[in-house]
């Protein structure tokens, strides 16, 4: 037994068997998945995005992250599920919306102020566990409020966006993980 195999077997030891296990002991959960409105996408990424996970686009200014996410919460939609848009940047053009199949009707649209409104409206409908998808648009105009209130002369404080994804993180994958036990989904 090599060294690694004895690491392993402390690990198992001290924490218990699942901790670390073969990757054919894995189990395959099926996951409802949502469509891009891209066949081509949606063949790559395994028959569209799957429900419960975190997913970002990411890409320049103008290059269709906010259309691509326009048009799976159209889909969402489709699937007779509820969308919640959060609109960070307060740019949410209704109009195009409709023109990408979303139903605006049914969006439930939020506007906070600040990254910890932003962050808390989002925890608390993914907890709901009543809504298919939730869009957090964007990340990069997330502003904490303590760096909204300081004047344009004062200096920002180094991470403070970084430091607040970061403890929101752990409890949206929390919420996540409630998300992903309803007995629907498994």
């Amino acid at each position: 037994m090599g060294d690694l195999d004895e690491v392993l077997q402390k690990l198992k030891k001290k924490f218990g068997p699942s901790l670390v296990v073969s990757g054919n002991d894995i189990k395959v959960v099926e996951c409802e998945r949502a469509s891009t409105g891209s066949f081509a996408l949606d063949l790559e990424v395994g028959g569209g995005l799957p429900f419960g996970r975190i997913i970002e686009f990411f890409g320049k200014e103008s290059s269709g992250k906010t259309t691509m996410a326009l048009k799976v919460v159209a889909s969402v939609q489709k699937m007779g599920k509820r969308a919640v848009w959060i609109d960070v940047e307060h740019s949410f053009d209704p109009r195009w919306a409709k023109v990408m199949g979303v139903d605006v009707g049914k969006l439930t649209l939020s506007q906070p102020q600040t990254a910890e409104e932003a962050l808390e409206v989002l925890e608390a409908v993914l907890r709901s566990n009543e809504c298919g998808i939730v869009v957090l648009d964007s990340i990069a105009a997330l502003q904490p409020a303590a760096d909204l209130e300081k004047s344009m002369d004062e200096p920002e404080r180094i991470g403070s966006r970084a430091t607040l994804l970061t403890r929101a993180m752990g409890r949206l994958l929390s919420a996540l993980n409630s998300y992903n036990e309803k007995d629907e989904f498994n």
